[in-house]
């Protein structure tokens, strides 16, 4: 996301990530390999059909902050690690289909296995307060 900010093809204030939308599917002819927060299921087609790749990844505003302006981080203790997706939005980036980075074939093993812990531990607490 940073390389589309420096380049201008997205505005100097990326508030919530970028979506990447199909609209020009037809013309599109360059293999890219990308990450942004959504993508329309026409612009994974046209990537894909290049030979690209694409990643949809969450960030929060704290991760979009590193991203985008890393130097401010620089020298300042370790980098603070991407945030998982609220319950709401874990299905979408989960989703092969949506091309989630939590989808199996996508993240590595590391990653994936620190989510399956966390949501772990999401469910004893939701239970544990179903029961209280």
């Amino acid at each position: 996301m940073k390389t589309l900010q420096r380049s201008g093809i997205v505005g100097p204030r990326i508030q919530h990530g970028v979506k990447l939308l199909g609209t020009g599917e037809s013309w599109f002819r360059s293999r890219v390999d990308i990450e942004v927060s959504r993508a329309s299921e026409t612009a994974i087609r046209a990537i894909e059909r290049e030979g690209g790749r694409i990643v949809c990844a969450y960030y929060n505003r704290l991760g979009l902050r590193v991203l985008l302006k890393p130097e401010k981080f620089a020298g300042r203790g370790p980098v603070p690690r991407r945030a998982l997706p609220p319950n709401k939005l874990l299905g979408h980036y989960a989703s092969g289909e949506r091309r989630g980075y939590l989808a199996e074939g996508i993240a590595g093993e590391e990653e994936r296995g620190r989510v399956v812990e966390i949501l772990r531990r999401r469910k004893s607490r939701r239970e544990q307060i179903g029961r209280a």
